[in-house]
């Protein structure tokens, strides 16, 4: 089972649905999570071979969330939906294990920013089953996370209490340290800001899983795929920062 994340920057954008296409089948993607959609209507045509979708529509073209995923794989339950989050809770068709995949599109704000970790951090604590939490989070963790840019220590202290508190782990991430550069007049910034997080319990079914940055390419965001791996041996690839 393979998960695909990305901020897309614009779903209308000339190319980008072929993209995702060839991304999803050229992954294996079970779960594929958009982030800044700009759309205020779902596109159909990404949804081949009997994918189903939930999504939030974006405020005019700001911001906007989809997600969608094989329901051969996955059935879902229910949803929650929020300006900058997306909850589809559901079970695995394999082991029948219950399941919550999240979205998430952070404000800019970092009193926004605290409020969505909240609400987020709620969901999960007074819920049961498995996460799997996944986006841009338009947050660091670390200084290291950041290059030729400001980092803010208030910030990342906020979002590394909400990964903490929600008791979600990070396996290491191949590709790229980065996933998101901005050119300022030949002057590159560099940002983590797109993460996927799970439950510990995600982790040990799957400890050998593969989370992997690849090429920009139509986005200023890199594309996130998780492959969770069924093996029963080797090291847990798993940082704890």
């Amino acid at each position: 089972m393979n998960m695909l994340s990305i901020n897309i920057r614009g779903i209308g954008v000339v190319g980008k649905l072929g993209w995702i296409k060839s991304l999803k089948e050229n992954f294996g993607v079970s779960f594929l999570g958009l982030q800044e959609s700009m759309c205020v209507n779902t596109h159909m045509s990404v949804l081949d071979k009997g994918f189903e979708a939930d999504w939030v529509y974006s405020n005019g073209r700001s911001g906007g969330i989809v997600k969608m995923w094989d329901p051969k794989v996955f059935q879902k339950e229910n949803s929650i939906i929020s300006d900058n989050f997306l909850v589809t809770t559901g079970f695995l068709v394999d082991g029948n294990i219950k399941l919550s995949v999240v979205n998430v599109y952070a404000p800019q704000l970092n009193n926004e920013k605290k409020e969505a970790w909240q609400k987020i951090l709620h969901v999960i604590q007074n819920s049961s089953g498995w996460w799997a939490v996944f986006g841009d989070f338009n947050s660091v963790r670390c200084r290291e996370e950041r290059k030729n840019t400001n980092f803010d220590e208030a910030c990342a202290k906020d979002f590394n209490d909400f990964i903490n508190e929600a008791g979600l782990k990070e396996f290491n991430m191949k590709g790229s340290k980065y996933t998101f550069m901005v050119n300022r007049r030949g002057s590159f910034k560099f940002n983590k800001i797109d993460r996927m997080s799970v439950c510990s319990n995600v982790v040990d079914k799957w400890p050998n899983a593969c989370l992997r940055a690849l090429p920009m390419n139509l986005s200023d965001h890199s594309p996130l795929v998780l492959s969770l791996i069924d093996t029963n041996f080797g090291p847990k690839p798993l940082s704890l920062v």
